[in-house]
């Protein structure tokens, strides 16, 4: 019986983060500048100003090590993996289908990547299909609509 690994990529998490972190270490030394704005851009979205973001810059740039550590964690979102972690589960498509299980997850892609998708959507126009709209004090009656499967396009919350 074949069996399937539920990972989506046939790269481990090593060789994954190795590349990854080339990569962030190439555009430091090539491109130095656009990735001196990604940080600025990322201590800003976390509420530094301009003048507080430039001194961690500054700080953050001295070290090339420290530099690209930051651009894996907050820009690409990868931390080195553990390699005595466990190996990824393994499991068969047979029984999955043949148990009716049912399989959730959800695939979070690095900083860059959503930042990438935030600027190509603008770009595109593309608007969300809204369902409904809820007060905050309407959680419950939110959480109802959605279970009952009958609704078509996001269910918001306003507050």
């Amino acid at each position: 019986m074949a069996r399937y690994s539920l990972r989506l990529i046939d790269r481990t998490d090593i060789e994954h983060f190795a590349s990854e972190r080339a990569r962030e270490e190439r555009e430091v030394a090539e491109v130095p500048q656009r990735e001196v704005a990604e940080v600025t851009d990322i201590l800003r979205s976390y509420g530094l100003d301009e003048e507080d973001a430039a001194r961690v810059v500054k700080s953050i740039k001295a070290d090339k090590k420290r530099w690209v550590d930051f651009m894996m964690r907050f820009e690409v979102g990868l931390e080195a993996p553990d390699p005595s972690a466990p190996a990824p589960t393994q499991v068969s498509f047979i029984e999955v289908l043949a148990k009716h299980l049912r399989m959730k997850g959800l695939i979070v892609g690095s900083r860059r990547h959503q930042l990438e998708m935030i600027r190509a959507i603008d770009a595109s126009g593309l608007k969300p299909v809204v369902d409904s709209i809820h007060p905050l004090d309407g959680l419950a009656d939110a959480f109802r609509h959605q279970e009952g499967h009958r609704h078509f396009g996001k269910i918001c919350l306003e507050f």
